[in-house]
């Protein structure tokens, strides 16, 4: 058991992660939520106002699968958080556009979301914070590397 440790504490900590989103933080408690990914595609839109969004982008800064992202488009259109458009030129395209609804969502999650980055951080220096993101870095990479490899 102890040869796969770390792929454990890491799953461990990303359920306790969304745990405590779903108790204390209550992001899920009422009729309108978003689910940690629909968070990060509706926080990309909003940082990218002023470019145009296409579901290809959102795989590529997600990194999730095409399948996985046109699943969560297509319930978060379903929902009427978002609309997708036809992009002039290219009627295979579909330009994502986010409804003001799912931006009003948005703004009061993210005040929980940014509760849970403090729970997160606290105790921890600069230092580690930095070593902990260099850490992940390098561990995306290898995963990324093996998954190419493998293809």
């Amino acid at each position: 058991m102890e040869d796969f440790k770390l792929v454990y504490e890491i799953k461990n900590l990303d359920h306790s992660i969304f745990r405590l989103l779903v108790k204390d933080c209550q992001i899920f408690k009422n009729s309108s939520f978003f689910t940690p990914t629909q968070m990060q595609i509706v926080g990309y839109i909003l940082k990218n106002k002023e470019k145009i969004i296409f579901q290809k982008d959102l795989e590529q800064v997600l990194n999730l699968r095409r399948a996985t992202v046109s699943g969560v488009l297509k319930t978060m259109e379903k929902n009427e958080w978002i609309q997708r458009k036809n992009a002039l030129g290219d009627t295979r395209k579909k330009q994502i556009l986010l409804h003001s609804k799912a931006e009003k969502i948005f703004l009061e999650k993210q005040d929980k979301l940014e509760e849970l980055e403090k729970i997160l951080k606290k105790g921890l220096s600069e230092k580690e914070l930095k070593s902990f993101f260099t850490l992940i870095k390098k561990m995306q990479e290898n995963v990324t590397y093996a998954i190419q490899e493998r293809m």
